[in-house]
């Protein structure tokens, strides 16, 4: 699983229990309708701030006035209280581009969401980074400086934590979950389980 996650990332399974301080930060770039439905059911039973990022916005790499409030004000939320990032639906559209196009597209809307997300972490540690879908957490583990993951176990079956090796961020709690996998509930078990951890 952590392996498929990242096959260009140092895999150490080994190190310190995590130690957390801060609120949650979950990054889910994934469009899979599986953690969908995930994060529908913990915000029900949990209170997190659900921030949906406009795609167009990510995408431009001239990075304007938007893109920094936007920043600014997700920053101020995750020093205060839990936070969901997530890519906002593209509208459907009939003149839909080629897949080159579109896989072009995605790729600079992920990488966007990385340098997002490594700007907020700029000036607002979480006590937890949860990264879901492959590209995603290895897009934002690059952004932020990360040369791997230490793995220290399973927070349930096929949800991974770890510390972030290498960076500014060095010794971050990270959890990692593949987009389509797991439960209904596998975000509640998780914020839950954690919880009992701290």
């Amino acid at each position: 699983m952590a392996e498929s996650l990242f096959s260009k990332r140092e895999i150490v399974k080994s190190g310190p229990k995590i130690k957390r301080a801060g609120c949650n930060l979950l990054v889910c770039g994934t469009a899979s309708a599986v953690t969908r439905q995930q994060i529908d059911k913990l915000l029900e039973r949990h209170s997190y701030e659900f921030i949906q990022l406009p795609p167009g916005m990510l995408a431009d790499q001239n990075r304007g006035d938007d893109f920094s409030k936007t920043v600014s004000l997700t920053r101020s939320s995750l020093l205060k209280k839990n936070v969901i990032l997530t890519i906002a639906s593209l509208p459907n559209s009939p003149s839909v581009p080629r897949r080159a196009n579109f896989l072009q597209s995605a790729d600079s809307i992920v990488k966007g969401l990385a340098f997002f997300v490594a700007e907020v972490l700029a000036a607002a540690q979480p006590g937890l980074l949860f990264l879901t879908g492959g590209d995603t957490a290895d897009a934002v583990l690059t952004s932020v400086g990360g040369k791997g993951i230490r793995i220290l176990g399973e927070v349930v079956t096929g949800v991974v934590q770890g510390t972030l090796i290498g960076g500014p961020l060095e010794g971050l709690p990270v959890v990692t979950k593949a987009g389509a996998f797991g439960r209904e509930d596998t975000l509640v078990v998780m914020h839950e389980t954690l919880l009992k951890k701290v």
